[in-house]
Order: C-alpha cells, then structure tokens, then sequence
C-alpha cells in the first residue's frame, strides 16, 4: 500500500510540475553529477587548472559559492526552451531539498532593448518558483559582458554542470555526456592464487629501481644496491609481549606509560581510542585502526585528508598497503581498511604511534607522527624479510585530499600536479583565499614505479579503500593528474625484500606556504635517516616536557593519567590540534585554551606565555572578548558571554606567581574591532579588523574586568549568555 502510495503521490507531484517521468529521470541524472564530478560535464581540464580566483570572487555577483552550481549559458531565443527545462529541473531538485544555485549568463550584449534578457526571466516566473531568485539554492540571472574575466573564469571553474542552452532537450544533451562519461562496467577481480597451490597469476611487469645508500650508517652495510639492516630485537617477533597493567581485555600500559592495543578480526574497542599527534603547525588523528583526519594550520578550514564524523565507524583517510607480487595477496600494516583475522599490536606513545604485524613472513612496523615544528606528517615503515627466499612486495601509499574544509565540497575545486624533481603528487584549492597560496604534497622516499592522482581509477567505480581496483592485477597506475575530479595521491614503489633483511621507507605528507617551501620539506624528509632522527626527537621532546613533574598518590590510575596522558592530550590535542574524533573544531576559545596553559606553567611556561598574548589580542575595544576564533585570519564570533572576561586575568595572575614572569604585564597586545551586537542579538559571526589601539596586557585585564563588573537592580552582577551551560542565562 505505502509503494501504491508513493506511485500515485509521484504522478501527481509530476502533473503539477509539468513534467514526464523521462524529465524526471533526466533531472535526477543531473544531481548525480552536481554531486560528483564528471569531467564531460564541466569546462575542460586546462580552464580548470588556469582559474586562480577565490570565492569572494562570486560574491561581487551576490552568489555565495557554498552550494552546487549549475551554470547555463544562453546566446539568443533559440535557447529559451532549454533554458524552461532548466528551471523545471531547479524546482524539481529544491521539492527534495537538494540546494543548487542556478546561475543564467545570458551571453546577448547589452543594449536599450533586453528582449532576452525580459524572456529570460518571463521563464523563470511561469515555472511556479519565481520566489526561488537571488537567495542560496536559487535562480541568479546574469550578463556576460558585465563579469570581468577573473570573475567569469572562476563562475566557469567552480561549476560543478555547465550547460550551452541551444534549443535542445535536457535528455539530448544528456546523451551526449554518457557518450563521453560511460567506460565499459568493471569487472570484479577473480579469487587471488596462494602461493600454496603451485601456480602463479600473470601480472604486468613493473620496473624496479633500487637506492644505493652510504655503509657508513649505524647498523647498515651494503648490500648490492640496497640496504640491509641487522635484524632488530624491539619488533613483534623478536620480542615477549611486555606487562601491561590495568588492562581491560583490549588494551593497558605497558612500561613507559604507553598505551597498547591488541586488535584481531572483530575484536577491537568499543569506540576508536585515538592519539591525537599535533604541533603548533599541523597534526593527524590516528586510532587502532589507523589513520584519521591530517590538518595544517587549521584542523577545520585546511584539512589534508577527510574528517568523517561518523559516530558509528572509523574509516581512515589515508593508508598504506602492501602487496605480494608472486600471490597478489594485499593487506596493510594497519587493521584498516583491509581487514584481517591476523592479530596487530597497537602502541599509542607521546607523539607517535606504532603498528606491530607479521603477515606471510613479511613482518612490519609503522610508526607514525610529526616532523618536529614543520607541518609534515612522516609514516616510516620498517618491513623484514623472515621467509627464506627474496619477497617482492609492491607498497602503495593513498591519501585521499580534502585540501579544505569538506571533501564533499572541495573534491570539486581540488588541482593536483605531479613534481618531478621530488616524486611528489602537489594539490592546492584557490576556492578559500585564507588557504589558496597553501601546497599539499605526499611523497615516497623510494623511486616511485607508478602514480596517479584519480581516486576513481584507484579505488574503482563502487569500490572501496578495503579492495582498491588499483591493486588487483599488479598493472602500474596511469599517472593521472586532475583538476576539481575527484582526487587522490596514490603512489606506488617496489621493495625485492632479501631473507633476513629489514628495508625501511618513509611517506611523507603535508603542506607548505609555497612551491619552493613544500621542495625543502620534501627534500628534507623524503630521507628515511632524517624522518626517523625527526620522530626521535619529538619522542625525545615530549619525553623531556612531561618528566617535569611527577605526582604520586595512593590511587594508581590517577598517577597514570596525570604523569602523562592528560599533560600530553590537553597540548597535543587541546591547544595544538584543537580537533579529536568526534571534534574538529580548529578554533582557539578565549577561555577554553586560557584554562589549558595554566597546565603547562611548569612543563612549558614559553607556551602559556605566548598564549597570554594571543589571548589579550582577541579583546574589542569596548572591553568585551571574542569568544572563539579561527587562525590564521581571525574569524570568530561575537557574544555576550561574561566569564570570558574574568578568564584573563585570572591566568595572568596564576602565571604570574607560578612563575615568577611579571614581564608579561608589559608585553603589548592590539585590540580588534567589529559591529557591537545589537540588543537583540545574542551573537555575531565575522572578520573582526585590527584597531589603531594597542595596550600592555596589565591594561587589557583592567578593561576586561570593568567590562566584566556588572550590577543589576538588586546589586547582583548580571549574568550574559551560556556561562554554565544550565540554563541561568534564562532566569
């Protein structure tokens, strides 16, 4: 009955719209590509690789850029019937909530008599939407001559469907898209051959190249062309399974403090226990699984791979895999995406995490974390050979870009170029001018065999990170760069692994200000000697920072905490990254981070210092402060909260005696200016602008606690807005 329902409820939502169950077809077709791209349907590659113009760019023409554009160009009155269709198509989409602009360029020079343009817009009212116009997810009728070239250019690059409207039906010219966009339908891959019965699949060679490295290293000696190196005895299967205590069934500490996870099949936590890893620059998320969302600067506005949000799975947003090249078997050093019955052992130490896993006699040890104070994140792999004959083994590395906010968003906007001096895929999104002038790389410290930068080629069409289509048979990538298609960094090298030898490689991924920064970056740690001294020392570091202090009490699990694991967290995750699983928020909060220096007055006072100052540089004029802000540029709201204001004196003060430092009275801090909240409004989101004022930071807690010493008409200071999040604002 609820089918025969929909059936008759569709037919007459069709009849009043006018439109045939063929148009509708046609229409839903048309939101498929506004939300994924499809190269037949927007401007040719090179005039997406040449815009270099930002959104502010669309919103001199009123058109905010945040929704899908679908951009149609009409020349004379022949066009007029597709552009009808095109307007029935809008009004079909906005019935099921899908926000598009739809953006009319009438390409008819101007002059005293507009019959076109009158015709144009004669159209958009008799479609029963006229309301639709000049709003988001509405109808933006446009003159060509009257859009300069940057503007045009960029209206062309960022839509997602451009559309020549010629007199033609939405489903003739559809065809012709499918008759460009259709490859034949991929095949799945036939069961993978063990070793064990005897015969051996055909795959596509693939040229291998081998690094000679100086013997003069610790532990190293030549061997050939390739390294080898002494078997260690800290990997899996060289060593017992340490103590650990106060262990849960899934995971426990172990001596140093560290954090290890033992994970098989589907026995895994309840939740993903994460690591967040970060310096004052970037940082990732990496759980048991593996690894989550990579930022720079900003772990909302300028993520490097996706954040996904799911409070249900923990999909990875870059991984690493390894394929056999006799059997095809693949698999990865981490439990994800590829799952595996074999166990792993997951260690979770300050600034770093590590995989342990042994797979066919290929044992593996991935340690991932930062390079120091630069924004790059190194992932270095340690593989030894335990077999008795020399093992090939192929090793991928995928990062799937957001370069951004949203993948959803910026997989549109996205260009990537391959260099060729560091074997480095390069991605940059012009669309935020905050971030355009940022570069995006990932590297393999090995000579690369094959790339490409196509997500669809590598994953394959409905494929997933779990059984990637780049991988089945063994045939090198294309070497693919796109532009606003669907991107990806997926880079490939070949490893012949002898008995008893231990390689070791190095992915690299981050961002830099400029193309010749991100080429220093990657010559330097594109190097695995250098990636492992840089996680070292950050290891070293982190060690040195939170020995400082060592509180004993009669209850273990709080010595454990408080030794480590909550100095550690509240500033790798609190005041660095500023992001974890189930938040990626980015933003400083005036008393949010205020709270957490005061952690780091005897581990790290310098930190709680410099933050004293930003903190007094986030105060307006009028002696009110900017509750939350987004570096680099500022961005943030404006409330009426009234704690905020205590919050900075107070931690001047605390700092002040702790540390015995008075000079931070005097430190000079630049007050900001933006538009006073009205008396109804209750909040403000805006680009505040630096003011002609500045004042010590004495002065600054002066006028935030006068600001902050109210009194209403009993005497009792006046409460503003979500001080305690309870409610008493209300009363």
């Amino acid at each position: 009955r609820a089918l025969d329902l929909a059936w008759a409820s569709t037919q007459v939502e069709l009849r009043e719209l006018g439109v045939s169950p063929s148009d509708a077809a046609v229409f839903q077709e048309l939101a498929g590509h506004l939300f994924y791209s499809n190269p037949a349907v927007r401007v040719p590659e090179p005039e997406l690789r040449q815009s270099r113009g930002g959104q502010p760019l669309l919103w001199l023409h009123g058109i905010s850029g945040d929704w899908p554009i679908l951009l149609a160009t009409i020349k004379d009155n022949d066009g007029l019937s597709t552009i009808a269709q095109l307007f029935a198509a809008h009004h079909y989409l906005r019935r099921r909530g899908m926000i598009v602009d739809l953006v009319i360029l009438n390409e008819q020079p101007s002059g005293y008599l507009q019959a076109l343009h009158e015709r144009i817009n004669a159209a958009m009212f008799a479609s029963s939407d006229s309301a639709a116009g000049e709003q988001p997810g509405g109808v933006f009728i446009r003159r060509r001559d009257q859009l300069g070239p940057d503007d045009l250019e960029m209206l062309r690059a960022t839509a997602r469907v451009v559309i020549e409207c010629d007199g033609r039906s939405l489903s003739l010219i559809g065809e012709s898209w499918r008759d460009i966009e259709e490859p034949a339908e991929e095949q799945l891959a036939p069961p993978v051959r063990s070793r064990a019965s005897g015969q051996r699949p055909e795959y596509a060679p693939v040229e291998v190249r081998r690094v000679r490295v100086s013997s003069s290293l610790p532990g190293v000696t030549a061997t050939g062309s390739h390294r080898a190196i002494t078997a260690r005895t800290d990997v899996a299967s060289d060593r017992r399974p340490e103590r650990r205590v106060l262990d849960n069934g899934f995971g426990g500490l172990v001596e140093g403090g560290d954090y290890e996870i033992r994970v098989r099949g589907d026995h895994v936590p309840p939740a993903p226990w994460a690591n967040v890893i970060a310096n004052a620059r970037g940082g990732f998320i990496v759980t048991e699984r593996g690894a989550g969302c990579t930022w720079v600067g900003n772990a909302q506005f300028f993520r490097l791979t996706p954040w996904h949000n799911d409070p249900v799975s923990d999909t990875p947003s870059d991984a690493l895999y390894l394929r056999d090249d006799e059997s095809g078997e693949v698999w990865t050093p981490t439990p994800a995406p590829v799952r595996s019955d074999d166990s792993y052992t997951v260690r979770h130490s300050a600034g770093t995490s590590t995989f342990l896993h042994t797979r066919d006699g290929i044992e593996t040890r991935l340690t991932l974390g930062m390079a120091g104070d630069d924004p790059v994140r190194l992932s270095l792999l340690r593989l030894t050979n335990h077999d008795t004959r020399p093992r090939r083994i192929a090793v991928t590395s995928y990062v799937e870009w957001t370069v951004g906010a949203l993948r959803e968003h910026t997989q549109h906007q996205v260009v990537t170029t391959f260099d060729e001096a560091h074997e480095a895929l390069l991605a940059h999104n012009a669309f935020n001018p905050t971030f355009a002038h940022m570069r995006a790389f990932a590297a393999l410290s090995e000579p690369l065999a094959s790339y490409t930068g196509d997500r669809r080629e590598f994953v394959g069409r409905n494929g997933s990170l779990g059984d990637p289509a780049g991988l089945r048979d063994g045939s090198p990538l294309t070497g693919t760069t796109l532009a606003g298609i669907d991107p990806c960094a997926a880079l490939q090298c070949m490893l012949v692994i002898e008995p008893g030898e231990t390689r070791e490689l190095v992915a690299v991924m981050g961002a830099a200000d400029s193309d010749a920064e991100a080429g220093t970056l990657l010559a330097t740690y594109r190097d695995p000697k250098r990636a492992s001294a840089a996680l070292q020392q950050s290891s070293d570091e982190w060690r040195r920072r939170l020995s400082v202090i060592t509180v004993r009490t009669p209850e273990p699990t709080f010595d454990a905490m408080i030794n480590r694991w909550s100095l550690y967290q509240a500033l790798s995750g609190r005041m660095w990254g500023r992001a974890a699983v189930y938040q990626s928020s980015g933003a400083f909060g005036f008393r949010d981070q205020l709270q957490d220096v005061m952690a780091f007055l005897y581990a790290e006072p310098r930190i709680a210092r410099e933050h004293i100052v930003r903190a007094a540089g986030r105060q307006f004029v009028e002696g009110d402060v900017q509750h939350w802000w987004h570096p680099p540029d500022g961005r943030g709201v404006r409330t009426r909260f009234s704690d905020d204001l205590a919050w900075l004196p107070f931690v001047v003060e605390h700092y002040v005696r702790v540390t015995g430092d008075a000079t931070v009275l005097d430190e000079t801090a630049q007050f900001i200016t933006m538009p006073v909240l009205r008396p109804d409004q209750h909040e403000l989101y805006d680009l505040p602008q630096p003011s002609d004022r500045s004042a010590s930071v004495y002065d600054h807690c002066l006028l935030a606690l006068r600001r902050a010493c109210t009194a209403g008409a009993h005497g009792l200071p006046l409460i503003g807005i979500g001080d305690w999040n309870d409610g008493m604002s209300r009363v």
